[in-house]
């Protein structure tokens, strides 16, 4: 019999979601599907009350249309996204190397610390260039560099006062010249006939090469208050037209002149009459380098306590008398066949620039390299003992009569020492009761300045 209630329930069970099988995509035709139950599985459909960002999972990057994500919270976390007022550089870790992509840094403030930026100045007062390795000519362009034409030629300094510094150039051997530590101003040597007749008056230490020199063609030299001194002197005939590579250093009190060799000085002298200063070269200025002060110092042979020469001027400078035998040579011109390379400590009167005493502290070097046209060095020794009113010395007592002579002189700035906490803060304080800023000392420099040779 036709059950009519029992067809009818069996209908409508057949219509409940359970009874159906999903077998395509269904088209709701814009209608709501109302009053869901919250989702517990995985593929459970949401409710507009369930989507919020607690409940999101973030399984990929999002391209936000050029949208904004508007009202963020203040970032806690190194991770939490950054609103625009807090993209600050107080708040930004910097953890890699940045290219700048060309472009501009700008309205830096004025480097305080040695690890501040700097800025390229209209004036570099608040910039110095003590740390760096650099051309003369590449400082010239941003403003580092003080220059002026004399006698035809262009002398160049740095704005910048060093301590400790050294210079290098290929030089050539008729009249180039390496600054250091000079002094007073713009003005550095005044070339007037091809000679210097320093008519800008300004302190300085210089290297010096002339061909006319009689085998004495590489000096270290100093002017002081116009007053030109003959320090240090190498035994060697060079050629005019040919380019030498030099470098001239000073470090503490020890002045140190290289050529050809970069790894023995040819001559070292000490000497205490300038402290710091700008560094530079007269003449030709490209192709310069500002470098680290180098060393070791060549070895000495002989101590000697000499009389002094010379009038003081550029072609007669104050020097020890050493001996001299002159001849006259085809192609070098005169030659001394009795020089050899020495320094002279000649302490001087800053006021004057004249000697504070009647005789010079000689040491002669050995030299590996010496012209076989010139006299053998024990042959040359012998001439200075024989020279009226010169006194020989063994190595103790010359150390001990550089301190009488120059009192400004300290026993690290003579002798090899032990390095100590103690000695360093010592010597460092010494130099800066000379005169030296110590803002201008490096006490790495002066730390190994301690333990090396002085040439002494």
């Amino acid at each position: 019999m036709f059950d009519a209630v029992s067809y009818s329930l069996a209908k409508r069970a057949k219509s409940l979601l359970s009874g159906l099988v999903i077998n395509t995509d269904k088209d709701w035709v814009g209608k709501v599907v109302k009053n869901l139950g919250a989702p517990i599985a995985a593929g459970d459909s949401a409710r507009l009350g369930d989507i919020i960002l607690s409940k999101l999972s973030v399984d990929t990057d999002k391209d936000w249309g050029a949208r904004l994500i508007k009202n963020l919270g203040a970032p806690v976390d190194a991770g939490d996204a950054f609103r625009k007022g807090d993209a600050l550089l107080s708040n930004i870790g910097v953890d890699v190397d940045k290219d700048w992509g060309a472009r501009l840094i700008k309205n830096l403030g004025a480097p305080i610390a040695a690890g501040d930026a700097l800025r390229r100045p209209a004036h570099v007062d608040d910039v110095t260039f003590r740390d760096i390795d650099e051309k003369l000519d590449w400082s010239l362009s941003v403003g580092e560099i003080t220059g002026s034409w004399w006698g035809g030629y262009f002398s160049m300094i740095t704005r910048s006062s060093y301590a400790d510094k050294a210079v290098e150039k290929y030089c050539l051997g008729d009249y180039d010249h390496l600054i250091l530590r000079c002094v007073k101003g713009a003005g550095v040597l005044d070339g007037v006939n091809m000679s210097i007749a320093f008519a800008v008056v300004d302190d300085a230490y210089f290297s010096y090469m002339n061909d006319t020199e009689a085998a004495s063609d590489f000096q270290i030299r100093k002017v002081i208050a116009g007053v030109v001194t003959s320090l240090a002197s190498e035994a060697v005939d060079l050629v005019g037209s040919t380019m030498y590579w030099t470098l001239f250093s000073v470090l503490g009190s020890t002045l140190k002149g290289f050529r050809a060799d970069k790894a023995v000085a040819k001559i070292s002298v000490s000497d205490t009459s300038l402290t710091s200063g700008s560094a530079g070269v007269y003449r030709f200025f490209r192709h310069l380098y500002l470098r680290a002060a180098a060393s070791p110092s060549p070895k000495p042979v002989g101590f000697f306590e000499v009389p002094i020469v010379g009038d003081g001027s550029s072609g007669n400078p104050f020097r020890a008398g050493m001996p001299e035998e002159i001849v006259t040579d085809v192609v070098l011109g005169k030659r001394n066949l009795l020089s050899v390379s020495h320094s002279s400590l000649i302490p001087c009167d800053l006021a004057t620039g004249k000697p504070v005493h009647g005789s010079a502290l000689v040491r002669v070097f050995e030299q590996p390299d010496r012209s076989a046209g010139l006299r053998g060095l024990p042959t040359c020794l012998g001439a200075v003992r024989g020279l009226a009113g010169v006194r020989e010395l063994t190595r103790g007592e010359a150390v001990a009569r550089a301190r009488v002579m120059d009192s400004k002189l300290h026993m690290c700035d003579l002798v090899s020492q032990r390095l100590t906490p103690a000695l360093l803060k010592e010597y460092v304080s010494w130099r800066e009761a000379l005169g030296v800023k110590r803002e201008l000392i490096d006490d790495g420099l002066m730390a190994g300045y301690i333990q090396e040779g002085k040439g002494w």
